[in-house]
């Protein structure tokens, strides 16, 4: 297998392997922007910069992006059972690369894992990675964000159309480890909030061979032919739209990802983990907003990419692959990189008003509701582009009796659902007796962010 990668996956907004602790320092230097000593000049060509300007307060991407509970997993899977396939010594460093970096990005570890905090070598067991993958589903609410990392190696499955990510305890071959559509199959029970596609709650990055397989999508190509059309190609699993996933590789059979030699580390986690660090001018570079879109980031990595071919830094050309419908996906947020609105404006807020001893709950399609008590003015961010239905209910506020032991009850005064996009081409309306305004997030002042009601956790059994 050489020194290629032939599977990591990961959910998340940065990775990276390292192979010794001065590549791991060196790298995870927050105010290291020169070129590191042990890698050509010709790698790290100027970005241009521009005039940045603070971010209108409040910040509405900011409440949405950073103001949120972030969570981590980090599984390597470079030894295995028995020696065979022989071990893969960057692994290990780069999961605690990955891990020091998600850290200090704010993302927590797991409840389960906490010394260490990942999942490496002989912990990363088959059974192991499918708890962490449960206690991720469980502790994530809907409106937190979760990464999850793998590196290791990943087998197409006899279909193509799935990958088999290694696990410790078992052989690495295409009817063996953890399918790629059995970790989905986890984690799209995972609730989230309907009416913002921009923001992921799940991220996964394959850094691995043959990882494009799982980024093709559902789609079909139409080919023209003596003016006639037809059918040609349909391709791959459905991921569901609350996960977003970038991989390491194109589609195909014979994709690999590489170790960048200078370095001793993937060649795509080094050089992602600069994107989100001292190279973020670099990447944000299409609309310098501050926000770093999938469609960015996966073109700054292909750039990286081929100059570090080009540079005979790697064994072998390598073109990241994303999901077309997840291009203009936020995957990560900086206020201090802004220097026009840019993708901003994609969110917008329905602000409304509550009454004195009233509770206006909002729901969007059939996500969980957010609720605003009154007497108070309340605004829920939403996506431009949402196309569902947006359903209110006022409720008044019963009194419960004076000994306080029988708890305030509600009454519904009114309940109503419209079609948000319709509610979006008025500005405003008044909807269950409430009026509601549409607001641009640069005009989003003075507004009260609403609280999401709770919902219980799906049984993990």
């Amino acid at each position: 297998m050489r020194s290629s990668v032939p599977v990591v996956f990961l959910l998340l907004a940065s990775t990276l392997y390292g192979q010794s602790n001065t590549s791991i320092d060196r790298i995870s230097d927050k105010n290291n922007s020169a070129t590191p000593d042990h890698l050509p000049a010709t790698l790290f060509p100027s970005c241009k910069t521009y005039a940045y300007t603070p971010v209108p307060q409040p910040d509405l991407i900011a409440e949405l992006m950073n103001k949120r509970k972030r969570y981590r997993l980090v599984v390597g899977v470079g030894e295995f059972n028995g020696g065979v396939p022989p071990a893969l010594e960057f692994v290990n460093n780069t999961v605690k690369l990955v891990d020091e970096r998600l850290s200090q990005l704010g993302f927590d570890h797991l409840p389960s894992l906490e010394n260490p905090p990942f999942l490496a070598g002989s912990s990363a067991s088959k059974d192991a990675i499918k708890r962490a993958l449960l206690d991720m589903l469980m502790v994530l609410d809907p409106d937190d964000l979760g990464v999850i990392y793998y590196i290791g190696h990943g087998v197409p499955t006899l279909d193509n159309k799935d990958l088999s990510l290694a696990v410790f305890d078992r052989p690495v071959g295409p009817d063996e480890g953890l399918r790629f559509s059995d970790v989905l199959g986890i984690l799209e029970l995972s609730e989230t909030r309907k009416q913002i596609s921009e923001i992921p709650h799940l991220i996964i990055i394959l850094d691995t061979c043959f990882s494009g397989n799982v980024a093709m999508g559902p789609s079909t190509a139409i080919q023209t032919k003596n003016n006639l059309q037809r059918v040609v190609q349909i391709e791959n699993a459905i991921v569901p739209d609350k996960i977003t996933i970038l991989t390491a590789t194109a589609d195909g059979d014979d994709t690999r990802a590489f170790e960048l030699k200078a370095a001793k580390v993937s060649a795509f986690g080094y050089f992602l983990m600069r994107a989100l660090n001292e190279d973020w001018a670099c990447a944000d570079k299409d609309s310098p907003d501050g926000i770093m879109t999938v469609e960015e980031l996966n073109d700054y990595l292909t750039e990286r990419l081929a100059l570090a071919h080009d540079n005979n830094q790697i064994e072998g050309s390598m073109v990241p692959q994303i999901l077309e419908k997840e291009k203009k996906v936020f995957i990560a947020y900086s206020p201090a990189y802004h220097a026009v609105d840019g993708a901003r404006d994609k969110i917008i807020a329905l602000s409304l008003q509550a009454r004195k001893g009233e509770t206006v709950k909002v729901a969007f399609a059939d996500g969980p509701a957010y609720a605003c008590s009154g007497p108070s003015s309340c605004g829920i961010p939403v996506s431009q582009g949402f196309q569902g239905p947006v359903t209110l209910a006022r409720f008044s506020k019963a009194e419960g009796d004076t000994l306080g032991i029988t708890p305030p009850s509600e009454k519904l005064l009114e309940k109503e659902t419209v079609s948000f996009s319709g509610l979006l081409a008025a500005r405003r309306g008044n909807v269950a007796g409430v009026s509601v305004t549409i607001k641009s997030a640069a005009s989003f002042q003075g507004e009260v962010a609403i609280q999401p009601k709770a919902q219980p956790k799906p049984n993990q059994n």
